[in-house]
């Protein structure tokens, strides 16, 4: 089990850089190696015919087509800094194709060819991509620069403008396009090449979108139910789940409440229909006696919230979905298709058993499987913010009927988060975290030590956040 109770001080890592919108230097001094096929394929001019390049609706994505007097497939190789060289998936065999070059910083020239399975390939080309909004926060960056960091997909919420952003492990926007509607999670979806983002309903009975990008940033799907809000996640078969409202009046001592519960529905891809799996009131009723927040929902401040749902994750080993459940103080375990409650984690009935003292679900904002038998969860702890917010690491025995605190981790600076929030599992035994009102993102490894940090200008939250190793498929 990594220790990762050791925090962190980022003044132990050297910054890499401070990042304006439209990304990092392309310049390549003449020592630059880049041990690629740029520079070692043939070159057959007669083959590729027609190399073309055109923009699309996102300024650093470019396609690059042509044509060829031959039946072949062919991949483009591209270069931009002095990392070496990159390329795209190789296109289907024919005489004319085209694909996207993904991956470039914004305003970089970049120098291009498209070679064949034999190492054939067109005269050297180079473009240089678009720059970026001005509206986007600038970033800095700190980490030790040696991992193989990936990208990172992050809705970026200002206080007035709303964005859709990739940034690489250097820290630079690399995609991103401003969005009318403010995004709460921007998820890489499971077929290699769109990404997924939600927004929330307005109200219980008015409709929650979630919206399927391609890497053009061309919408090619949208998906609707009533209600649903804050999160959701795309189960292998493409299913979407996200949390719904649920208003229902309650007398009490001769006054009548309205108690805002969730449920989760589910919505088929192909066919928009979508389906209530899952209801908290049909499992727990709500304590009465307690006074419960008012406020939060915002179409009737007289609702009363209770359960709040807030962050959903699906276990594919399980095939089911993990849910946090942060008005009962608690994370469950649904089957994914009937959305029977398995077990739950918290002060709830149902729950496996556990040392209450530990505290190991405080107001949770998400919950993912890390391993066999581990859990990691977001616990923002204080609703207000004033309390340090932490990751936690839970073996989970099912079969026991048990659970126990394995390992904590706290932000050095005591980052405390009040909206949002979230600790995910990423490669290499790295654990993605989304310290959302802070403007901050983490990647930590399994022995406990920051490998990457990202961190927005003052007055930029970042929401649900997801992590790819390549952008291509």
């Amino acid at each position: 089990m990594p220790n990762y109770r050791r925090t962190f001080s980022s003044a132990l890592f050297l910054p890499l850089a401070v990042m304006a919108c439209d990304g990092g230097s392309s310049e390549r001094s003449a020592d630059d190696e880049v041990p690629s096929v740029l520079d070692t394929c043939e070159e057959d001019a007669s083959l590729f015919e027609a190399v073309t390049v055109a923009e699309t609706n996102i300024a650093t994505v470019f396609e690059v087509s042509w044509q060829s007097t031959e039946a072949v497939a062919a991949r483009v190789a591209f270069a931009f800094d002095s990392d070496g060289a990159h390329e795209t998936p190789a296109s289907e065999t024919g005489q004319s194709a085209a694909v996207d070059v993904l991956g470039v910083p914004a305003s970089t020239e970049v120098r291009f060819r498209v070679v064949d399975g034999q190492n054939r390939c067109s005269p050297e080309q180079s473009t240089t991509t678009g720059a970026l909004s001005e509206t986007l926060p600038l970033l800095s960056v700190t980490g030790s620069g040696e991992e193989d960091l990936g990208y990172v997909s992050v809705p970026i919420i200002g206080a007035e403008t709303y964005h859709l952003a990739i940034i690489d492990g250097k820290g630079r926007y690399v995609w991103a396009f401003e969005r009318i509607g403010m995004p709460w999670r921007m998820e890489f979806a499971r077929d290699g090449e769109s990404i997924l983002v939600n927004t929330q309903a307005g109200t219980a009975e008015g409709a929650g979108h979630i919206v399927r990008y391609n890497m053009r940033g061309e919408e090619v799907a949208s998906y609707s139910a009533p209600g649903i809000h804050t999160d959701f996640v795309e189960g292998p078969d493409g299913t979407l789940y996200a949390p719904g409202w649920d208003i229902r009046s309650f007398q009490h001592e001769g006054v009548e409440r309205k108690i805002l519960g969730d449920t989760i529905v589910a919505i088929d891809p192909d066919t928009g229909n979508h389906r209530e799996i899952f209801n908290v009131f049909e499992h727990w009723s709500p304590d009465l006696s307690e006074d419960l927040d008012q406020g939060v929902y915002a179409d009737d401040p007289s609702v009363e919230d209770w359960s709040h749902i807030n962050g959903l994750s699906f276990d594919d080993t399980n095939d089911a979905l993990l849910v946090s459940v942060a008005g009962l103080q608690a994370v469950v375990s649904l089957d994914a298709s009937t959305g029977e409650l398995q077990w739950a984690v918290g002060d709830v009935p149902q729950s496996v058993d556990y040392d209450h003292a530990q505290m190991l679900i405080s107001n949770p904002h998400s919950v993912y499987r890390s391993a066999e038998d581990e859990l990691v969860v977001f616990n923002r702890n204080s609703f207000g913010g004033t309390e340090c917010s932490d990751v936690v690491w839970l073996d989970v025995d099912t079969a026991a009927q048990t659970a126990e605190l394995a390992d904590t981790f706290v932000s050095e600076d005591c980052l405390s988060v009040y909206f949002l929030g979230m600790a995910r599992p990423v490669a290499d035994d790295r654990t993605l975290v989304a310290w959302t009102t802070s403007g901050r993102v983490d990647q930590v490894d399994s022995d406990g030590e920051l490998v990457w940090s990202v961190t927005a200008d003052l007055g930029a939250g970042m929401g649900y956040s997801d992590h790819r190793s390549s952008l291509y498929r």
